[in-house]
């Protein structure tokens, strides 16, 4: 079994903190099949994507799911607040100051849902709560970590309404144009419309 670290916007986060988000859909890693090829078969084994040729019926391609295979788990990083401050970390080509952030990994960490009543903006070189960038979470400091239950790949449209609630998209009316509009805001105007390859993966809480 293998952990690795997955990025959640602020509200995917939290859902999947509270068990209401048991899905995800990621185009990364896709660039080599993301032409649709009509004549070409996408097969899945143990997690690893292989394209077959229906005319020769040999591999053109495989890659690696970058997020894993059933079985293994992912740690949720997403936006949090860290005790530290700031410390000058030499300068840029151009002589701009270069800081690093040094936080206080005993103050534990702190998330949207829980704020601190008072963040300062850095960088500053006094302690306090700073807000931090789910790419520099550490790995300590993950609430939430889950196990992948399911793994496919598809276009995203081919997402059922079922499987929009599952991501988090909870709609009564249209859960599919719930979801169409997250996705959009994700990844850029006119994604859900251009319809990419994505790895679908399923999950269950196991932690945090």
């Amino acid at each position: 079994m293998t952990e690795r670290p997955i990025l959640m916007t602020q509200g995917n986060a939290q859902k999947c903190h509270d068990g209401t988000k048991t899905m995800t859909r990621r185009t990364s890693g896709l660039s080599i099949i993301n032409e649709r090829p009509n004549e070409w078969d996408l097969m899945l084994f143990d997690g690893e994507l292989a394209q077959f040729s229906r005319c020769r019926g040999s591999a053109r391609a495989s890659i690696r799911c970058p997020y894993g295979q059933v079985g293994d788990r992912l740690r949720i990083n997403e936006p949090h607040y860290l005790y530290g401050h700031w410390k000058k970390n030499g300068t840029t080509k151009t002589g701009r100051q270069k800081w690093r952030f040094a936080c206080d990994p005993s103050r534990g960490a702190r998330f949207p849902d829980r704020a601190p009543n008072r963040v300062l903006r850095g960088p500053l070189a006094i302690d306090g709560w700073f807000r931090r960038h789910a790419r520099f979470m550490p790995k300590w400091a993950a609430r939430t970590v889950v196990e992948i239950t399911e793994l496919r790949i598809e276009w995203v449209q081919a997402i059922t309404p079922e499987e929009a609630r599952a991501e988090g998209c909870e709609d009564a009316i249209c859960a599919l144009g719930a979801f169409a509009e997250l996705y959009d805001s994700i990844y850029g105007q006119g994604s859900w419309a251009r319809n990419d390859w994505v790895w679908v993966i399923g999950f269950r809480r196991v932690g945090g």
